[in-house]
């Protein structure tokens, strides 16, 4: 099978979407950007990545790793990176410092869990578009299937709207959010898009690694649905490491 390997960029995948977005806030007269992050959520990295960069601050309010209080290497990576993060104790405190960090300082900017907004989904469609074209040429062929993680489901939605008709999506629900929320419940509404659930809770690290650099908590828990329903010439999009 073919294997795109974004988890190549410093900021993963979702570098690509989140530049042409951090680049119009800033001309904009934003200063700041400020993520409430899983502990091992790789989003971090990618703001660290690509607002630092550009002369603006990256904030993050991380929790930390389960049944611990020291953060994840992901949040320590992002730190090198020169954000400014901040240990939480759970994700919704996390949100919630992130909200009143975002309030009381002029020109911050708070971005969503996954990034989930409008303007990021638009510029990483027109991304994706852009390197499926590339990965048709590249191999020569269409592929039929297409393997995804599934956090927040943000990079779902893209990939539906992005890939053409032909294409049928394996979504691996990495448990970030809870069964009902209503972010997942829509997923299974996509065409052409098969949603299916990791059996590792979320703080659980995949025990069945791939043979290249993936994320233990994300696109790692893939590889039993691979194993298991990929046919000759399909695609992992591994979107971090």
């Amino acid at each position: 099978m073919h294997v795109v390997r974004d988890d190549l960029l410093r900021g993963g995948t979702k570098e690509r979407g989140l530049r042409p977005v951090v680049e119009d806030l800033v001309r904009g007269g934003a200063t700041r950007f400020v993520y409430a992050s899983p502990f091992c959520g790789y989003a971090q990295i990618a703001l660290a990545t690509t607002v630092v960069p550009l002369g603006a601050a990256a904030i993050v309010f991380s929790d930390v790793a389960p049944g611990g209080a020291t953060l994840h290497p992901y949040s320590l990576e992002a730190r090198a990176h020169g954000a400014e993060v901040h240990p939480c104790a759970t994700l919704a405190d996390a949100e919630a410092r992130a909200d009143a960090y975002t309030r009381a300082h002029p020109g911050a900017v708070k971005l969503p869990l996954g990034f989930a907004c409008s303007a990021f989904h638009a510029a990483y469609v027109a991304a994706i578009r852009v390197e499926w074209q590339r990965l048709l040429a590249t191999v020569g062929r269409r592929p039929r299937h297409v393997f995804v993680p599934v956090g927040s489901g943000t990079l779902l939605r893209a990939f539906a709207e992005a890939l053409d008709g032909s294409v049928d999506i394996h979504a691996i629900d990495v448990r970030v959010l809870a069964l009902e929320d209503p972010r997942l419940a829509v997923l299974d509404t996509l065409p052409r898009v098969t949603v299916h659930r990791a059996v590792q809770p979320f703080a659980q690290p995949s025990d069945q690694p791939p043979p290249f650099p993936s994320n233990p908590y994300y696109d790692a828990k893939l590889l039993p649905f691979v194993d298991a329903l990929a046919e000759d010439g399909s695609v992992w999009w591994n979107v971090a490491r």
